[in-house]
């Protein structure tokens, strides 16, 4: 295991700001038997120019450039593809890598398609913000896809995934998170581990895509909200019947609660996680009451 390949799969857009310090923090690994795989989805700062720097002094960088703008998913997908490695392991441009994260995570792959670890929380000047992932999600490993029907915990940038599982798993689908997708796709299928260790410094963006911390006063899109909930609901249906999972009814049952908002599936929806919070709710950090609160808004609000 020490000598596998191991696959770097690191999408850039516009990230200049912060990349050197991304990519000197992957090229430190310990584990050092590895290609690192970069994909730019057509910046237009100078993220380019600085990876041509980088590929000139390191033979195990490969950079590509799209032709087009694919976003954040297809241009994953384009990276792991790519991607010869036995494992593959994904990474934000704007993160920090600690030194012996790749290290750690092919030693707690074995028996399970993916291993994810935990991570620290920074702002944008990379100050600790005292707070972990864990601190926020309830962190472990998972064998049941029903926790991630309602919520994912399961960070892209904390990921090592075995290459012919996400082979399987292609194409991502569109309007559903890459890293939410293979979380329920490999919980369907097998097992994930977990390491309950930081091994990421994990950049926090004010109005960014995606972070672990609420920003308040975003404005929210209810109509491509509901939009993407129904989606999501259609890819987990669909893999679910395509696997042995055992919860294929409960997935089911919320697949048809989620078909419109009306007030008789808002009900069935609320009844539905209630009677199977502690498999679904699994992966939210509340007590008892707090889950039950939380069945209670789902009848009002769509999640």
């Amino acid at each position: 295991m020490n000598h596998t390949l191991v696959s770097i799969a690191l999408c850039t857009y516009n990230g200049s700001a912060y990349l050197k310090e991304q990519l000197t923090s992957v090229l430190e690994q310990t584990y050092t038997n590895l290609e690192i795989i970069i994909v730019d989805d057509c910046s237009t700062d100078d993220t380019w120019e600085i990876l041509k720097k980088y590929e000139g002094r390191d033979k195990r960088i490969k950079i590509f450039r799209n032709s087009l703008q694919l976003g954040i998913n297809k241009n994953f997908e384009q990276a792991a593809l790519k991607c010869s490695g036995e494992f593959i392991a994904f990474c934000d441009q704007d993160d920090i890598w600690n030194e012996n994260k790749i290290e750690v995570l092919i030693n707690n792959i074995q028996g399970f398609g993916l291993v994810y670890c935990n991570s620290e929380l920074v702002d944008k000047d990379g100050n600790s913000l005292k707070k972990n992932m864990s601190d926020i999600k309830n962190l472990r490993g998972y064998n049941n896809c029903l926790p991630f029907t309602i919520s994912n915990v399961v960070s892209g940038h904390g990921i090592l995934i075995r290459k012919n599982i996400l082979a399987a798993s292609l194409p991502f689908p569109e309007f559903l998170w890459y890293d939410w997708y293979l979380a329920f796709y490999v919980s369907c299928f097998g097992k994930i581990n977990f390491i309950d260790v930081p091994l990421v410094k994990y950049r926090q963006h004010e109005g960014g895509a995606i972070t672990a911390v609420k920003v308040k006063g975003r404005k929210k899109n209810k109509t491509g909200k509901y939009m993407l909930i129904r989606h999501r609901m259609q890819v987990f249906y669909n893999l679910v019947n395509h696997s042995a999972v055992e919860n294929r009814d409960i997935v089911l049952k919320l697949y048809d609660a989620y078909q419109s908002f009306s007030i008789r599936n808002n009900f069935a929806r609320s009844i539905t996680v209630w009677k199977y919070r502690h498999e679904i709710l699994a992966a939210k950090k509340r007590s008892s009451f707090r889950k039950f609160l939380f069945c209670v808004k789902i009848f009002f609000k769509i999640v």
